[in-house]
């Protein structure tokens, strides 16, 4: 038996509203620095994009690429 898996289908509101929490949260953390002047890890950023698109594991290491992807313990679940 042939198992589908749907889609999850982003709507264009959803990936701004991600997006756009991403922005508040890194203003937050930078204390009201300029985020265009502020020196942080791409890393991190990619991570938290993937985890505010809700992609699945296999999904994830294909953005990050397997060795980011195994560096970030809260994505891999391993510490």
């Amino acid at each position: 038996m042939s198992v589908q898996i749907q889609p999850n289908i982003l709507t264009t509101r959803e990936f701004v509203d991600d997006l756009a929490r991403i922005r508040m949260e890194w203003q937050v953390a930078i204390d009201g620095a300029s985020l265009v002047e502020v020196k942080a890890s791409v890393g991190l950023l990619l991570a938290d994009v993937v985890k505010a698109l809700k992609l699945g594991p296999d999904e994830q290491v294909t953005v990050l690429g397997e060795d980011l992807y195994n560096e970030l313990p809260f994505l891999t679940g391993v510490d």
